[in-house]
């Protein structure tokens, strides 16, 4: 029923498709998550929620390699979308956090060579 009512708001934007994707990781959805991570990108490019998408669906498809280039892009865009101030980063400020914090910690260890 979320995703019917998202379906139906006059403009969808990076924070709906978001949501969305979310809603359908919820129920296992990594294919059409991963669109929406792609239509965010395609949209907006560099946007950081088409990497938090794309770590999630990672995370639950058990894919490493798109893990890593999820934490990898999320990082080289990171200072440069904060600094573009999106409202829509604000709202979801711990969720970037986190991402960003496990994104680093990720690059450091495969920097000191640990896993």
């Amino acid at each position: 029923m979320a995703l019917g009512a998202y379906a139906q708001l006059d403009t969808i934007d990076s924070d709906a498709r978001y949501h969305a994707a979310l809603l359908l990781l919820g129920v296992g959805g990594v294919p059409a998550a991963l669109a929406l991570a792609d239509s965010i990108e395609a949209a907006q490019p560099g946007h950081l929620f088409g990497y938090l998408i794309r770590g999630a669906a990672a995370d639950l498809a058990g894919d490493d390699g798109m893990r890593l280039r999820a934490h990898h892009d999320f990082l080289q865009h990171y200072q440069a979308e904060e600094r573009a101030n999106r409202p829509e980063y604000r709202e979801h400020e711990p969720a970037i956090e986190e991402f960003r914090k496990k994104a680093e910690t990720e690059r450091s260890n495969s920097v000191n060579g640990k896993r």
